[in-house]
């Protein structure tokens, strides 16, 4: 299992004639972009909305993306420190942003937010929300492929109910295992119909573990399964972590691994 590497709150200076500008705006200078960890970006937000005018980049593996809808108009990235949420205002980023590939994200012009104790990369805000969304028309000139790491399938830690409470690890790809959902909800559909508007609507249920502790997971009428039925039995979950408001819980990446069976289950 990978470590999450201890958060570094010192770095060193930027390069002189580098980084200099004292407004939030994309100078697109690839030389002048210092790299640093997603931890440190993360670091910097202390304050519900801070702007970015630093020549800034991270780069980290995309762990998930809106393929099966679970993450509509968002990507979510992560390195040895950590993972971070990129909102943008574009669907389908399937298409062109696949999970296991590798992203560089020029910061300097973007902004960081504090969404309930979760932090989040967009646009400077132009309204009540911490982040926009990136401008769909922007979204190539902040986030890129990467060219020094080979796409590679997504490899997540295992968790366990008590362990997953650990700030470090929001917005990074997770499993838990041997684990089943609560008895009164399977058969259910994972988003119910709101009887007033007709409409899915989204909902956290609730995994449990052998010792028979909780975990809330959300799922959202946009996923492509939301009619879907909830399993029965125990198996594997993988999914990212998330935050809000002191709650942890689980938001599943990928439809075809929502539940894989134990075998001493079967």
């Amino acid at each position: 299992m990978r470590t999450i590497a201890r958060l570094f709150l010192s770095l060193a200076p930027l390069a002189a004639g580098c980084g200099t500008a004292t407004t939030p705006e994309y100078a697109g200078g690839e030389d002048c972009a210092q790299t640093v960890s997603i931890a440190y970006l993360k670091s910097l937000c202390r304050t519900g909305s801070v702007p970015i005018a630093r020549e800034l980049r991270i780069e980290g593996q995309l762990v998930a993306n809106d393929f099966f809808g679970e993450f509509p108009r968002r990507l979510i990235i992560e390195d040895a420190t950590g993972g971070i949420e990129i909102l943008i205002d574009r669907n389908a980023l399937y298409k062109e942003f696949e999970t296991g590939y590798y992203l560089k994200i020029y910061c300097n012009g973007l902004a960081l937010g504090d969404y309930g104790g979760k932090i989040q990369l967009g646009a400077p805000p132009t309204d009540r929300y911490a982040v926009d969304r990136i401008a769909a028309s922007e979204l190539h000139r902040f986030v890129r492929h990467s060219d020094t790491h080979a796409a590679q399938a997504p490899r997540p830690d295992t968790l366990t109910f008590d362990t997953r409470r650990d700030p470090r690890r929001i917005a990074t790809y997770v499993l838990f295992e041997r684990v089943g959902f609560a008895r009164e909800e399977i058969g259910e559909p994972f988003c119910p119909v709101d009887p007033e508007t007709g409409r899915r609507e989204a909902i956290d249920r609730h995994l449990v573990d052998l010792r028979g502790d909780t975990l809330h997971v959300r799922f959202e009428p946009t996923t492509l399964y939301a009619a879907e039925p909830i399993p029965e039995g125990r198996g594997t979950v993988c999914g990212i972590l998330d935050y809000f408001n002191g709650d942890y819980l689980l938001r599943i990446t990928n439809r075809e691994l929502l539940f894989d069976r134990d075998a001493e289950e079967r």
